[in-house]
Order: structure tokens, then C-alpha cells, then sequence
């Protein structure tokens, strides 16, 4: 099956869920929840970052996007164990 990747301005559904689900691969700083305190506290654009396989999310990161254009990425990216060399080079892709 094809893996695809899409940059999204909003956290895709169900995001902080499937972070939960993946234990210790994931970190807070990956949530909406940090996304929404860096967005306030320093003035960042928020982007997420996910990978799916058909309906399956395989991967995904939060990253900002820094008054001087820099790109920061705190705790990310998130893999689903098992997933392959493809996946990690769509994240970087994209």
C-alpha cells in the first residue's frame, strides 16, 4: 500500500490520542497542547507533519515555525514501531 504524507495547519483528528498510543516514541512537546503554549508564548506557527498508510497513521510531527523562519521541532518525529526507512524519508520530505 502506498504511504502518503500531508502538512496540515491544524492537528489532524484524533492526534493527541494516537500520541498517547505510542508510549514512550512520543512527548508532550509533540501534543496541541505544547503547540498551543509555544504559539502563545513565543509567537510560532504551528504545522503538522503526518504520514498515513491507507487510513493508518504510520508517523507524524509537530513543527514550528519561528518568527525568524527558523523550523523547530521539539520530541519529534513520532514513528509507529515497526515502520520502515520510507516513512522516516516522507517526514523528511515533507
Amino acid at each position: 500500500m502506498q504511504k502518503q504524507y500531508q502538512i496540515l495547519e491544524s492537528p489532524p483528528k484524533g492526534w493527541n490520542d494516537w500520541l498517547k498510543s505510542q508510549g514512550y516514541r512520543a512527548s508532550f512537546c509533540q501534543t496541541s497542547y505544547w503547540a498551543d503554549i509555544n504559539h502563545q508564548t513565543n509567537n510560532v506557527t504551528n504545522y503538522w507533519l503526518e504520514v498515513v498508510c491507507g487510513k493508518k497513521r504510520i508517523g507524524g510531527m509537530l513543527f514550528s515555525l519561528s518568527q525568524n523562519k527558523e523550523l523547530i521541532s521539539t520530541g519529534g518525529p513520532v514513528i509507529v514501531d515497526g515502520s520502515d526507512l520510507e516513512t522516516y524519508a516522507l517526514l523528511l520530505k515533507g
